[in-house]
């Protein structure tokens, strides 16, 4: 039951994403990817040619700011801009 609330939600933040693209004339493309591990996933596909890599993120506890390990390898891995999104 839980799964598919999810999946609802991440659903419903992609057409969210896309209303609001369309909006603004941006084109959006979005890929799932369930064989890779998450940043593998993401910095295959910003190697199509992207500019931008907008992830969302969630802030772990700690002394130090850090959004986990993915955001992590994608912010040191990467070579176009990153925007991390935290709400």
């Amino acid at each position: 039951m839980r799964r598919r609330a999810t999946r609802r939600n991440e659903q419903a933040v992609l057409e969210d994403i896309a209303a609001l693209a369309e909006r603004y004339e941006v084109t959006v493309r979005s890929t799932t990817r369930a064989n890779l591990a998450p940043e593998e996933a993401i910095l295959s596909e910003a190697k199509r040619g992207y500019d931008l890599i907008v992830l969302g993120v969630s802030r772990r506890p700690g002394e130090t700011l850090f959004f986990g390990n993915t955001a992590a390898s994608v912010l040191d891995r990467s070579a176009i801009s990153n925007l991390f999104v935290a709400s």
